[in-house]
């Protein structure tokens, strides 16, 4: 049994709980019902006691049923809590809590989690539908699509933000995905919502950074779901590279730091785990930097003037600027690794701690 199968043990008790005293209520109303029936009867002083007496012993076990799987409820509620305390970070506790003990959505628990840490968080939905081989009703399942996603946005939250993401095909919808960037570019900006661009569902030779200004004029904000896909959506661990810092550029250029929102995949789990995450935020920050120090007023100068080649040489140029000294810099003040010092942390930490969870 896996962890998470653990945990929702809880859950699926008491939904049996649930479902069986409205089992219970029902006896109930149908066992009066009966006694009144057959107390308006004056032609049949006696009654099918022995029908009646069949309908109480039922109730009583019912009663004894729901009984049991309340003590097991408890006892399992009591069991889980204890092992959710063992976890060092009262955040993850908290969140483990309401899920798990709480029963709560996740959509509840993304807006308990805004409130708490005065900044609304981000749940974001993506749908793996569609078709393996052709399909001739195509409308018919984006009408539904269409549809569920109006119904599952019914309530509005003050302190969590919804968004939806799209993907080019998987596995398994080869030839039509139901939820197709086209899709979403409509539903988006018609609804209100944020539109994730997932940097490994599109087509390779697409350029994701290229439709963050086009979103920009048509929705408030864009969250970003920052991978390396190599030759599909393989969620490869994220680097500097050209993809990641084009993308840091468009954000800067566009003047939206404070309209997209960036997340980054470590799906990929053939690498140790923290130094993935370290690897991935490292480069992903280095980017940003580089953005950020780019001569951008005068390339616009250029631009704006016709001097093409100008342009094109100052870009060239601004490649190999001594932005690394600045990223050493900026470690230094923030008190953290420089280089790649921050190995022999990841190995320490990875001897010291991981290894022995």
């Amino acid at each position: 049994m896996t962890a998470r199968e653990y945990l929702t043990q809880a859950r699926m008790i008491d939904s049996r709980i649930n479902s069986k005293l409205m089992e219970l209520q029902r006896a109930r109303e149908l066992a009066t019902k009966a006694t009144g029936l057959v107390s308006d009867m004056p032609r049949n002083p006696s009654p099918d006691l022995q029908q009646m007496e069949s309908r109480v012993v039922k109730i009583v076990d019912l009663e004894r049923e729901i009984n049991a799987e309340i003590d097991e409820l408890v006892d399992l509620k009591r069991d889980i809590r204890e092992l959710i305390a063992q976890i060092r970070k009262p955040e993850y506790r908290t969140l483990l809590e309401l899920r798990y003990l709480g029963f709560r959505t996740w959509d509840a628990i993304a807006e308990e989690m805004g409130k708490a840490q005065g900044d609304p968080s981000i749940m974001n939905l993506w749908v793996h539908d569609g078709s393996k081989d052709l399909t001739v009703n195509r409308m018919l399942y984006r009408e539904l699509l269409r549809d569920s996603l109006d119904r599952i946005f019914e309530t509005e939250y003050d302190h969590m933000k919804d968004c939806i993401e799209s993907k080019v095909f998987g596995i398994g919808l080869e030839s039509y995905t139901v939820g197709s960037n086209d899709f979403y570019i409509g539903y988006g900006p018609s609804r209100g919502k944020i539109v994730t661009l997932d940097t490994g569902h599109f087509h390779p030779t697409e350029i994701v950074a290229d439709k963050i200004s086009s979103l920009l004029l048509f929705i408030p904000e864009v969250m970003l779901h920052v991978s390396r896909p190599v030759r599909w959506d393989s969620d490869h661990v994220t680097i500097m590279n050209d993809d990641t810092l084009e993308l840091c550029k468009e954000i800067v250029r566009c003047d939206a730091l404070d309209r997209v929102h960036i997340g980054l995949d470590y799906f990929d789990a053939s690498i140790n785990r923290i130094g993935a995450y370290v690897i991935g935020s490292r480069a992903t920050q280095k980017c940003l930097m580089q953005a950020l120090l780019e001569p951008l007023a005068q390339l616009r100068r250029y631009e704006a003037a016709g001097q093409g080649f100008e342009r094109l040489a100052l870009l060239e140029e601004s490649k190999s600027l001594p932005w690394n000294a600045v990223w050493d810099m900026f470690c230094l003040r923030n008190d953290v690794p420089v280089g790649e010092e921050f190995i022999a942390d990841v190995q320490r930490y990875e001897a010291e701690v991981t290894s022995k969870r």
